[in-house]
């Protein structure tokens, strides 16, 4: 019986009203709210490389200007009766990937014909987007720009290791070799 409470108290998140303002609100928020901890990078001051963190969680439930606090703030009032779930940012997320992976005709090249004729038309199709059409394929847009940039970043840790392995394998044939630097230790000196 608690299920079916539950069920009918669900939140339909892919209402266009309501998958409109939240798409609008990632729009708002960036590529960040894509980003996840994968793609943090540490700072490595020989290397130059500044560090730079990354916490989806924060961009989407962080007061006032995470995404789900601008929503429960909406002009329209539109989220107002809404029962937020405890992990509603990974809800949202959910959500926002299944409504994309729905509409992916809109931004996935050669899918444009799988497109749905509205009923009764002929001839061509209207090919004006509505504002949640070009929402979608905007955010899928950013959420392909924040697996580019996880990809890079998760490259970049992989080169910059590389640069230290290859740095300490220099350092270790310059002293194999007699021409590195010499430690002295306690009155000894040993290579």
């Amino acid at each position: 019986m608690a299920a079916n409470a539950r069920k009918e108290k669900a939140t339909d998140w892919a209402a266009p009203q309501l998958m409109e303002a939240i798409l609008t609100q990632i729009l708002a928020a960036g590529i960040d709210a894509f980003m996840t901890q994968k793609a943090n990078i540490k700072a490595n001051a020989t290397l130059g490389i500044a560090a730079r963190t990354y916490n989806q969680k924060d961009v989407w439930m962080k007061a006032p200007d995470g995404i789900i606090p601008c929503l429960q703030r909406h002009p329209l009032k539109l989220f107002a009766n809404v029962i937020w779930p405890q992990e509603a940012h990974t809800a949202l997320l959910q959500a926002v990937n299944r409504y994309l992976a729905v509409n992916r005709n809109l931004y996935t090249e050669g899918m444009e014909q799988a497109e749905d004729a509205e009923a009764g038309t002929t001839g061509t199709k209207d090919e004006s987007l509505t504002t949640l059409q070009q929402a979608v394929i905007d955010v899928a847009a950013l959420k392909a720009a924040a697996a580019e940039q996880t990809q890079k970043n998760a490259s970049d840790k992989h080169d910059a290791a590389d640069l230290n392995g290859a740095g300490a394998k220099y350092h270790q044939d310059q002293v194999s070799s007699g021409l590195g630097l010499r430690c002295m230790h306690r009155g000894s000196s040993r290579v």
